[in-house]
């Protein structure tokens, strides 16, 4: 084993390299995404919707605006584990943290960099390079002094005193920047995954990182010795935020701060068919009995691997280099129908919601930016903008389907398939029951609330009283979803019935079957809507075009630069030749319909 190892050094090394990529970095097409996803898939053929979320989770690590992912199951074994693994093959491993386990401050004592915090301006400055240039300050300083003591008969005591000092007055500024250092920890293009169900002092005491909430450093005060060997407070400075992926399937519906962390991160469930389960057995025994030229031919190819490998590499690279250029929180991208997307609920959640369809949104964009077109600075053509299209968007909303709901997507189904048509077939009548009274009298017993008996949720789930308890009833009673009550006919269970009195299906961001969002006609993102977007419709590439349509449709200040947008950036197709907004609808953004569904408003 090699000894002497710089933690700090290794760890800049491994998960925060700072080097420059020397070599041109090859293009990465929507052809080269699709392989990587169609190869990932022919280990796990039943979970591509899933390992879509996982990449592009994974992606947004590298960027600016990270979105962290929860695998979960109401069963162990349904191959959470087997999926974060299966798609983290594939990246760098100097991006990847894998944990088994973690201590509940890890994060926040994570190896980092000694720096000196200017209070009044808040910049970093390393305290190694000082040091070490005071050192050999202070070596010079002490070769004068043996230097001057060796003289014989002209030695100076003078200068030697002087020159004590100055070694003096150099150790008291070493210690001074010992005890006020203090140290730098870089957080950002760090995939962390959690194979196992963390601590919840992990997550806890990583809430407000996870949140991406803040484009400043966060700073994590505890006790410590200083170099005087006496205690007292000090803090470490945490930047950047790492994305984060966990696994559960534990109930944590009831934990203290379980709404905070269902806001933060989106639930990704394993498929659990008797088809799926039989082809992981069936490719389990493949993994262990087949030569690995068979398997290259039966499964997946190892040159298939290697090349997926290649161009996740590529586009890990393009994403760091995207980024280099952002601030923190930003999303560096331009959606040229943003006003168009307006989802059907505007309550706490709905913000959850559109901030994910957002993130997702810009991933995509990012992921597929050599085949789109951009926004480049005209000062600097590194900087630029890719823009989104509706091939993006449709991509976001297939992942909103499942990201769009408040709850894990194993008990939405059970939920709206199962609980609700037994809940529905009720009619809306209170059951009751007659019992006789001795001989002659009669008592008629009613429930409380029209609702569904356990024994009959057991019945068509197919699962005892228990497992139907911990693993539907409860998640579902404690989020909100599902209430419960004690049977007036049956004592010895309870009924069940939605909270929501008219039993309507668990928040959809769509109205048909189709992933599409519902909008008004004037907010459709038509050619007129595009133009304005990009504060051109005024101008003589829509002769039409009248202001006050623009104000009406979005607030006086919302579809009108007050600078022409293009006299800062460049408008460019996938190839980088310079277009004009008309060629870029006519090229790019021809086919608002596959997202959007217009319908008219009832007076």
């Amino acid at each position: 084993m090699t000894e002497n190892i710089d933690i700090d050094e290794e760890w800049d090394k491994e998960f925060h390299p700072k080097e420059e990529t020397e070599k041109p970095i090859p293009k990465v097409t929507k052809e080269d995404i699709e392989f990587v996803i169609d190869t990932m898939a022919k280990e796990a053929k039943h979970d591509r919707t899933s390992i879509k979320q996982i990449f592009h989770g994974f992606n947004t690590g590298l960027t600016k605006t990270v979105l962290h992912g929860n695998l979960n199951s109401k069963n162990t074994g349904s191959g959470k584990s087997y999926l974060l693994n299966l798609v983290a093959k594939y990246y760098p491993a100097k991006y990847l943290l894998i944990l088994q386990g973690a201590s509940d401050k890890a994060f926040q004592h994570a190896p980092g960099t000694m720096v000196l915090e200017d209070k009044e301006t808040g910049e970093l400055t390393p305290t190694e390079p000082i040091l070490n240039q005071m050192q050999l300050d202070i070596a010079d300083l002490q070769q004068k002094v043996e230097e001057e003591k060796s003289k014989q008969d002209k030695k100076d005591s003078k200068v030697i005193k002087q020159l004590k000092e100055q070694i003096s007055d150099k150790e008291n500024e070493i210690k001074t920047i010992l005890n006020k250092q203090v140290k730098l920890i870089i957080l950002s293009d760090c995939i962390t995954l959690f194979l196992d169900t963390p601590q919840e002092a992990i997550t806890d005491n990583l809430m407000s990182i996870l949140s991406n909430d803040t484009d400043r450093d966060q700073k994590y005060l505890f006790a410590d010795k200083n170099a005087s060997n006496k205690i007292g407070t000090k803090y470490n400075i945490l930047r950047g935020t790492p994305v984060v992926f966990t696994t559960r399937t534990i109930d944590d519906t009831a934990s203290r701060r379980f709404e905070e962390k269902n806001r933060r991160f989106v639930n990704i469930t394993p498929n659990v068919s008797e088809e799926k389960i039989g082809d992981a057995n069936n490719l389990m025994w493949q993994e262990c009995g087949l030569a690995p030229e068979e398997y290259d031919d039966a499964v997946v190819s190892r040159e298939d691997k290697e090349r997926g490998k290649k161009i996740v590499a590529a586009l890990v690279e393009k994403l760091r280099n995207h980024s280099k250029y952002l601030e923190a929180k930003q999303f560096g991208i331009k959606i040229p129908f943003l006003h168009s997307i307006k989802i059907p609920s505007n309550d706490v959640w709905s913000m959850t919601v559109n901030d994910r369809m957002r993130r997702y949104l810009t991933i995509i964009t990012k992921e597929n930016m050599d085949s789109r077109p951009r926004l480049a600075r005209r000062d600097n053509p590194s900087i630029f903008l890719p823009i989104s299209t509706f091939e993006d968007f449709k991509e976001t909303l297939e992942l909103m389907e499942i990201a769009g709901s408040n709850i894990r997507p194993y008990l939405a189904e059970w939920y709206n398939d199962k609980f609700l048509v037994a809940f529905k077939a009720e009619g809306g009548q209170k059951r009751t029951k007659t019992e006789n009274i001795g001989e002659t009298s009669e008592k008629t017993l009613t429930e409380d609330y029209v609702g569904v008996a356990t024994r009959e949720l057991c019945e068509i789930t197919n699962i005892g009283s228990e497992e139907l308890r911990k693993k539907y009833i409860d998640p579902l009673v404690n989020q909100g979803i599902i209430n419960k009550t004690r049977s007036n006919i049956r004592k010895n269970e309870n009924i069940h019935y939605p909270v929501d009195a008219k039993g309507q299906n668990i928040f959809s961001l769509f109205k048909t079957e189709e992933c599409k969002l519902t909008i008004k006609p004037g907010l459709f993102p038509g050619k007129k809507l595009i133009l304005e977007a990009f504060g051109l419709g005024s101008k003589s590439e829509d002769p039409g075009f009248e202001r006050e349509s623009s104000e009406k449709r979005f607030g006086a200040e919302g579809g009108i630069f007050k600078k022409n947008i293009l006299d800062t950036y460049r408008l460019e197709d996938h190839v980088g030749k310079e277009i004009t907004v008309n060629e870029l609808i006519d090229r790019y953004l021809s086919d608002p319909e596959t997202c959007f569904i217009k319908v008219e408003q009832k007076n």
